[in-house]
């Protein structure tokens, strides 16, 4: 017996229970592991982890150069920032990739590994020219 996708409850009748009958994988297994191994999705969940973490300890959403700055304290952050900004010369030139990588993924959804799904949120602030700032908001389940 497969999964049932979302709505495509007839989908999954009509196409997922013959694969399965005749033997074959369930494709919804595979879809979850193109998921999991999707380098994207791998560095947003790290950058929603660390946005989450950052969030208990800040007044404010955290920006890009707080972001940047817990690097020194986490070193699978550190790794995804220079994955995301191979060709930045210093932090100004890490601050703009790393806020450029954050707008074009602004409002995509991971699920991180306390099985809740966190979306990736800007938050602009209109009273100073700081910049934006990041939050992963929660979803209720």
């Amino acid at each position: 017996q497969g999964g049932i996708l979302g709505s495509f409850e007839a989908w999954s009748h009509s196409v997922v229970a013959p694969l399965l009958w005749l033997g074959q994988e369930d494709p919804l297994r595979t879809m979850e592991q193109l998921r999991v191994e999707d380098p994207i999705v791998r560095q947003l969940g790290t950058i929603l982890e660390a946005l989450r973490d950052l969030q208990k300890d800040l007044v404010e959403p955290p920006s890009v150069g707080r972001l940047l700055a817990a690097r020194a304290e986490n070193e699978s952050l550190s790794s995804v920032i220079a994955e995301i900004t191979p060709r930045a010369r210093d932090d100004d030139g890490r601050k703009v990739a790393l806020g450029k990588w954050l707008t074009k993924y602004s409002g995509r959804i991971v699920k991180l590994p306390d099985d809740r799904s966190y979306r990736l949120a800007r938050k602009d602030d209109k009273t100073r020219r700081t910049g934006s700032f990041w939050t992963a908001a929660a979803l209720s389940s």
